[in-house]
């Protein structure tokens, strides 16, 4: 049973080549985020960038008070998921990974998790709907 979402955001919820936050973001993530409410599922940002930074961008959208926790994971050649599986005190079999890259899903199966890797969300593609991951996994 999944607990916690360890959630990407540049190029999984936003846009990678968005500085000034011009495009939306992802398809379906209030409905994702809603329906990880409902299950009880807390969801924890595990970004490369700064906190800050990532706080203010969220807020732009409208996105950061869905998030439980936030983590800077900026570790090479993959993220280090082990610090919230401490942080919430959970196995490795109760936490989903959802990223757009190698270093984000390598990190999810070096411990043991579960993952979704979704189609980075560059300007001229945003067809991935968040809302639909619960029919997926």
């Amino acid at each position: 049973m999944i607990s916690v979402i360890a959630l990407d955001i540049y190029g999984t919820v936003l846009a990678t080549d968005d500085p000034d936050n011009e495009l939306p973001a992802r398809k379906g993530i209030e409905s994702f985020f809603n329906e990880c409410n409902r299950r009880k599922i807390r969801v924890a940002s595990t970004s490369d960038a700064p906190n800050c930074t990532l706080k203010v961008h969220l807020e732009d959208y409208g996105l950061f008070r869905f998030l439980d926790s936030s983590f800077q994971l900026n570790q090479l050649p993959h993220k280090n998921f082990e610090v919230v599986l401490r942080y919430y005190r959970i196995q490795a079999s109760e936490l989903l990974v959802i990223g757009d890259s190698d270093k984000d899903i390598n990190g999810a199966i070096s411990i043991g998790a579960r993952h979704l890797r979704v189609p980075e969300y560059i300007s001229f593609s945003n067809d991935f709907d968040f809302g639909q991951i619960f029919k997926i996994i």
